[in-house]
This record gives structure tokens, C-alpha cells and sequence, in this order.
């Protein structure tokens, strides 16, 4: 299932970001929010939003799992692999001391980083390990498929992850727009690729 993604509903999200943009100076969130439109839109400006979104975010008071996740995310998309990595790393650190304890925060910062950093065998055993216990989220279920897609090189189950973001993606009406990395977008952005790396009919028009 491919979303098709219309020019017009972009650049609407564009306008709207740019003009809190405008109203309300650099947030992270509006930087954010453009480069994701200009990502979408193929236009090679998003870089440098991305970039500036991670420069104007603020430290966290402590570790943070998420943020790290946030960071490494956008880090990503503004062209630094270096930093991405390092953020990542960082944390994959702290969430698997949070999942350690049996939080489900913690194994829903511990599997996105792990599907992030390409760590596809643990990502799947994580995802066992909450189906196991009867804790289901749709989300993570799509990344559990995405990286056995990714591991075994297979196709079918490749263009089921797309299936099932895409799914996710509207019913929950996710805007592409959308803040805090990483959003079902990116996963759905991630399967796609691989999908038509596999040899899937993706058409170039379908990816950013």
C-alpha cells in the first residue's frame, strides 16, 4: 500500500510552518517541521532546517532516551552520520538500562533505536519479548517486520511493513509535517526504500 502524497496538503504544512516560524522565532519543532515538507518535497533546502533544528534543541536535564533518539534522527537528515551515530549510540545506552527494569518505554526507545542503528536480530527480540507479554503496539509490531525484512532480505515482508505503516499512517492521520523523530513517516520512508531495493514496484514519485 502506497500513500500518495499529495503536493498541495505539503506545501499547506509548509505555509503553516513557516508562518509560526515567523511569528514565534527558531523552535526546534517548526525547524523541524519545514525541513520534513522540504524533505518531502525533494527540495535540497531541508538540510539546512534539519541542521538548525538540532542546533537551537535544547540539553536535556538528564538522560533521555528519547531525545538522543530525536537527535540522532535529525542529525540523520541533516547530513551527519557521525553525529547521528554518536546520539544513537547514546541512546541505545540508556535504553537498554530502562528496558532492563521491564518498562515498556523502555523497549519502545530500545527497538526504534535499534531498528535505527541497523541492530535488526535484537530489534526483532524485543518485539517478541512484548508480543510475549501481551503489550502490542501497532508501531512496533511494523518495525519487528521491518527488520526481519531487513535481515533476510525478503521482499513480502518488506512491502508488509510499508503496508502496515502506511495503515498506521492514516489512521491516525500522522501529517508529514509531523514532529519528534522519529515519526511512522520515517519508518514508512525506511521499508519503502528497502522495499524497492528488494526489487518492489516503487515508483520515484512515491519517495522524497
Amino acid at each position: 500500500m502506497i500513500i500518495t502524497i499529495s503536493e498541495k496538503k505539503v506545501r499547506k504544512e509548509l505555509a503553516e510552518a513557516q508562518a509560526r516560524l515567523q511569528e514565534y522565532g527558531e523552535r526546534r519543532t517548526d525547524l523541524e517541521g519545514i525541513g520534513r515538507c522540504l524533505h518531502w518535497l525533494k527540495d535540497p533546502q531541508a538540510v539546512d532546517y534539519f541542521r538548525r533544528a538540532a542546533q537551537v534543541a535544547p540539553d536535556p536535564r538528564g538522560p533521555d532516551a528519547g531525545n538522543a533518539i530525536w537527535m540522532g534522527t535529525i542529525w540523520g537528515f541533516a547530513g551527519e552520520p557521525t553525529k547521528a551515530t554518536k546520539r544513537l549510540q547514546q541512546a541505545y545506552q540508556i535504553a537498554t538500562q530502562q528496558a532492563s527494569t521491564g518498562g515498556l518505554h523502555g523497549y519502545i526507545h530500545l527497538i526504534k533505536t535499534c531498528v535505527l542503528l541497523g541492530y535488526d536480530a535484537e530489534a526483532q527480540t524485543h518485539v517478541a519479548t512484548l508480543h510475549a507479554r501481551g503489550d502490542q503496539v501497532p508501531e512496533l509490531e511494523a518495525l519487528g517486520i521491518l527488520a526481519q525484512a531487513r535481515q533476510n532480505q525478503q521482499i513480502g515482508l518488506a512491502q508488509a511493513a510499508v503496508d502496515r505503516l502506511a495503515t498506521l499512517i492514516r489512521r491516525e492521520r500522522w501529517q508529514l509535517s509531523a514532529t519528534r523523530a522519529p515519526t511512522p513517516w520515517d519508518w514508512y520512508e525506511i521499508a519503502l526504500r528497502l522495499a524497492k531495493d528488494l526489487g518492489a514496484d516503487i515508483p520515484e514519485e512515491a519517495l522524497p
